[in-house]
């Protein structure tokens, strides 16, 4: 999962819970996010990853719903039906950057 760099370390520190994506690719591809699934944390685009979350949860909402709720930072880019994934940091492995 790519995050900006200060809420990549906040999600590995259990300070972000949750995030949400929409289910669709640009490409057309669905979601591959899975319960249970564990996952790459990189701190933006084409950096090395430096932990690991796992998906506890999805659930899907309403952009407009997520933006009403101010605890929520929605990309403007995002419309319709968002997939919300709730998070728990996961074990590193020994590929994971400092």
């Amino acid at each position: 999962m790519i995050f900006p760099a200060d809420v990549a370390r906040a999600v590995l520190a259990g300070e972000v819970e949750a995030t949400c994506r929409p289910p669709m690719h640009r490409n057309g591809h669905a979601l591959a996010y899975r319960v249970g699934g564990v996952y790459p944390v990189q701190p933006g685009r084409f950096q090395a990853h430096i932990g690991h979350v796992r998906v506890r949860d999805i659930e899907y909402a309403s952009t407009e719903a997520l933006r009403a709720d101010a605890s929520w930072d929605v990309p403007e880019s995002y419309s319709g039906l968002l997939a919300v994934l709730y998070l728990e940091p996961a074990e590193r492995c020994p590929r994971c950057a400092p």
